[in-house]
């Protein structure tokens, strides 16, 4: 949030601080508070730059001096390395030294440091942008030693941190991390060492994104209790907060970061006030470097305490954070909206695409709405009764953009502008536009009165309110464009229209009115909530005058209860269906009646059954694509790079937290046969990924170790009768297409779905996602195993098949694997000419031979 300042302060038990060291005792204590860099007896060195490389903040180890916020770490300066996208664009992998003082090390001498990076860009892992090694010379830098490496578990480990160390105690995934390691100096006591602060980028695929901070270098005989030692956010405003809507606080954090495990003791300070907390004593156990995240909750009343300090006692010290809110009263007659429901647009609400809500950046609860890039988009309001004139709206706002575009001349090509429009006029009146405040990065409380051109209050009570993001291209074309984002919240409505009777009319029917082909199994339908709705009548049926054969008037309670879900309908069948909102007042009375015809049956029955979407529609005919999350994408046709022929089908998104799903019609699988699923998948786009093929038969982590950190392509399957779905396999292979074939056997004579679903807890985009082809359900003895040319491939011939005993191959020696039909490999061997397969159960195995570059996979027989 912008509307609050955060600060963190540590801790210490009056008997020892875990993290306190005596300073008689230290050679070497710098803090970078001087704003002299290097500091005095320290040096700088790297790779030399291009000159426009050079000029980037950060391209080589230097001060990140900020006396208002403070640097990343601690106090107001702190050293900084960054490894910039454009070093990688250019091919550059640089390295860059930042070398302390000569020190002596005496005995029982350790390192200590706080460091501060981006942990993605650190740890081992497909992607790493970054190395951070700490190198002691004692000879005055004619040559280096390794001392200790981030990337090492035992040097993270020995040093005292968990690893790994970008888990938070609820072990997700945090990756700006800050920790303070203590190294033992045992093998250079008595000699005089230089110790390095070594960086240096990795480039994976000429791009590199690689941020390290250090703070507070100490070299001395520190001792450290081991005790723990508490941390974490210490105050936080709530502004603009109005009586009887409840706000909630951005993520506060407690961290322990001494040692041993801290727990908390109690919470004070909150009782009579209206704060509360979400952070249990009883769930948290943090162990050094570990933190949990909570939330502070206000729902300010007339009569509670505005202010208050809230006191979290541990066994690593107590914990102050100061708390207060305003308590701002709704004049007679408003109301206010803040977006924080779980339905957007609210109800009466209306938009077109583009406007999205977020967490994390608001004025008041957890939300607010955001747009932002080149395109025009609207929100518009419920329709409001300004009958008695003095109409006048509030709400919140700031629009961002990049520091460095702000001076006297900035001058941006988007615009955030609010309109009027009474119900007989056919065009939009202007209110007031963004470009009157020209306030940047900074949230804005706005009222506006509510006037016509002439200085007239509106008069009406058929009135709608705009808010219109809109983008245009000036003079200096696409180069020249300064684009600015918008969060919008805290809307404060006049009177709105009806206000105190019926319930309004829904009138946005998913499935639209007299749509065709609609699937007809676990049929979703849905509507916009209705402005002053407790609840709603459903009512579905064949008969167009009254359409309750199949539901009669169920009752879902809540305004926001708007969906409902039919396990099964009949195909090829014409449905009605009414949605009769209601409260205390009465039912709404202006009621229509919805139609839509399901398509014909698209069960599958005939095996085997394939699909390569080579229709180029995705979803195909009885297919169903959905997408959870403030992303725009979905599954969809892929002709940029096809696996096979010219389409595949591929997903990628551009937000946090999404998935999406692609499911199969109702597949009816037979009772005896040996079915199989087979698929050729990526974890990636099409083009991204490796033509050709690679045979794939085991899942390489259990399921529950699987990270969705950057996203995971999972294939499920759920019989019709069942809610939940089970997980047979996933892949997170971003540079080729791999074979993918799963028994079907436990589902033998049911009827099931088949879905992928790609998944990304983080902000995947077009680096990650999934791809999918050449489906086949059949017999496992028409299984393809390679969806290349098999005339183009050498041919391995394996025999004797079936075989009682051994297997031989032509060629020479291979790499051999056996896999049983449930995909597990039960047998290897390198470099082998032949494989016994005696102890092995009669049965059916894939056996993947791999000679050089040549895979080749056959069906062999075991008798």
């Amino acid at each position: 949030m912008f509307t609050m300042k955060k600060l963190f302060l540590s801790l210490a038990l009056l008997i020892g601080s875990a993290g306190a060291f005596a300073a008689e005792n230290l050679v070497l204590n710098e803090n970078f508070e001087s704003q002299n860099f290097p500091p005095q007896g320290w040096t700088v060195t790297g790779t030399e730059l291009p000159d426009n490389l050079e000029a980037m903040a950060f391209a080589h180890w230097d001060l990140n001096w900020n006396e208002i916020t403070g640097s990343p770490i601690a106090g107001s300066g702190c050293a900084e390395v960054v490894s910039n996208y454009s070093e990688g664009a250019a091919g550059i992998s640089k390295e860059e030294w930042l070398i302390t003082p000569v020190v002596n090390i005496a005995q029982d001498a350790t390192l200590s440091f706080v460091f501060w990076c981006n942990a993605s860009a650190f740890l081992p892992s497909e992607k790493t942008y970054g190395r951070f090694v700490i190198k002691v010379s004692t000879d005055n830098g004619a040559s280096w030693n390794d001392l200790w490496d981030v990337a090492s578990q035992e040097d993270i480990e020995n040093s005292g941190l968990p690893w790994p160390w970008d888990r938070t105690a609820t072990g997700s995934v945090a990756n700006w991390q800050k920790l303070t390691p203590n190294i033992s100096l045992k093998a250079y006591e008595g000699k005089n060492v230089s110790i390095a602060f070594y960086f240096q980028s990795v480039l994976y695929k000429n791009y590199t994104a690689a941020t390290l901070a250090v703070d507070d270098v100490k070299v001395g005989n520190q001792k450290i209790e081991q005790l723990p030692e508490v941390e974490g956010s210490t105050s936080y405003a709530f502004s603009n907060s109005y009586i009887g809507y409840l706000a909630q606080s951005e993520p506060m954090t407690l961290r322990n970061i001494g040692y041993g495990v801290l727990t908390i003791t109690g919470i004070e300070g909150l009782e009579g006030t209206d704060f509360s907390t979400t952070l249990d004593p009883a769930t948290v156990s943090l162990k050094r470097g570990e933190e949990v995240e909570y939330r502070i909750n206000y729902n300010p009343t007339v009569e509670g305490a505005r202010s208050t300090v809230m006191k979290i006692h541990t066994n690593g010290g107590t914990l102050s954070v100061n708390l207060s809110g305003t308590k701002v009263m709704l004049e007679e007659g408003y109301t206010l909206e803040s977006f924080e429901g779980d339905i957007f647009p609210p109800a009466g609400w209306s938009r077109n695409e583009g406007w999205r809500t977020i967490e994390g950046i608001a004025t008041s609860g957890v939300k607010s709405v955001t747009v932002g890039g080149m395109t025009t988009c609207d929100i518009v309001s419920p329709r409001l009764d300004l009958s008695a004139g003095n109409g006048k709206v509030k709400f919140d706002y700031i629009e961002t953009t990049g520091e460095e575009y702000i001076d006297d001349s900035f001058l941006p090509t988007t615009y955030f502008i609010c309109y009027y429009k009474k119900g007989s006029d056919t065009d939009w009146t202007e209110l007031w536009c963004s470009l009157d405040d020209s306030r940047y990065n900074e949230w804005v409380q706005k009222e506006i009165e509510i006037k016509d051109r002439d200085g007239n209050f509106v008069v009406s009570d058929d009135v709608y309110l705009r808010w219109t993001y809109e983008f245009e291209i000036g003079d200096g074309g696409l180069d020249n464009m300064v684009v600015t984002d918008i969060y919008f919240d805290n809307v404060v409505l006049p009177k709105l229209y009806g206000v105190g009777d019926l319930p309004l009319a829904i009138t946005t029917p998913t499935p639209a009115n007299g749509a065709t082909d609609v699937d007809y199994a676990r049929l979703t339908l849905s509507w916009e909530p209705s402005l002053f709705a407790e609840g709603y009548e459903l009512s579905v049926g064949t008969d167009e005058n009254n359409p309750t054969s199949l539901l009669d008037g169920i009752l879902l309670d809540g305004n926001a209860s708007v969906s409902y879900t039919i396990p099964m309908l009949t195909p090829a069948t014409t449905y009605y269906w009414k949605v009769v909102p209601y409260n205390a007042v009465g039912k709404c009375n202006e009621v229509a009646t919805w139609s839509f015809t399901t398509m014909a049956d698209q069960s599958i029955r005939d095996f085997p059954y394939t699909q390569g979407f080579e229709t180029g529609a995705v979803p195909p005919m009885g297919w169903a694509a959905n997408h959870q999350g403030d992303g725009i994408q979905q599954w969809k046709s892929n002709n940029i790079g096809p696996y096979a022929g010219e389409y595949s089908a591929s997903v990628w998104h551009n937000y946090a937290g999404e998935e999406s799903t692609l499911t199969t019609p109702v597949i009816v699988l037979p009772a005896t046969g040996d079915m199989v699923a087979s698929f050729a998948w990526g974890g990636a786009l099409c083009n991204r990924l490796e033509t050709g093929y690679e045979n794939e038969a085991v899942t390489e982590l259990p399921l529950d170790e699987v990270d969705d950190t950057e996203g995971t392509l999972y294939f499920e399957i759920r019989a019709v009768d069942a809610d939940n779905w089970t997980t047979l396999a996933y892949t997170q292979d971003r540079t080729r297409w791999r074979h993918k074939y799963v028994s079907l056997a436990p589902y033998a004579g049911k009827s099931v779905n088949l879905r992928w679903r790609f998944v990304a807890t983080e902000n995947a985009g077009s680096s990650a996602g999934g791809s999918l082809d050449e489906i086949y359900v059949g017999d496992l003895a028409g299984m393809p195993t390679l969806a290349v040319d098999e005339l183009s491939q050498p041919r391995l011939a394996i025999y004797p098949n079936p075989t009682t005993d051994y297997l031989y191959w032509s060629g020479g020696v291979a790499h051999v694997r056996v896999y049983d039909l449930t995909g597990n490999c039960v047998r290897e061997a390198a470099d082998v000419e032949s494989l016994s397969m005696h102890d092995l159960a009669a049965g059916i195995y894939l056996v993947t031979l791999t000679q050089g570059d040549t895979v080749v996979t056959t069906r062999v027989m075991k008798r």
